[in-house]
């Protein structure tokens, strides 16, 4: 796959140098980061 789909109705974990995250981003003001252990 060249490149990753496109739309709301899709979730991409990209992991480029060794560090894996979560992103969740409810408004400007409210954006958490979560470790793969859980930790943010």
């Amino acid at each position: 796959m060249a490149k990753p789909p496109e739309g709301d109705n899709w979730i991409h974990e990209i992991k480029l140098d060794g560090y894996r995250a979560q992103i969740v981003i409810n408004s400007p003001e409210d954006i958490r980061v979560f470790t793969k252990t859980g930790k943010d």
